[in-house]
């Protein structure tokens, strides 16, 4: 099972979209057990899709 995160960047400033891609490409470069793992990014012009390990009793922000 994954979760998806879907991103709406025209609601986003260039600061905050800025720190999403920041985010990304820590999330990208962890490792660990109690860290939801990122599988994959997928791109258009206006959204962002994060998909990511599922977290059964938990949120994902």
């Amino acid at each position: 099972q994954v979760a998806i995160k879907i991103i709406d960047k025209s609601q986003l400033d260039a600061v905050n979209l800025e720190k999403i891609y920041r985010e990304v490409q820590i999330m990208k470069m962890l490792d660990h057990p109690h860290i939801i793992k990122l599988y994959q990014v997928m791109e258009t012009k206006s959204m962002l899709y994060l998909v990511t390990e599922f977290a059964k009793n938990g949120e994902i922000f």
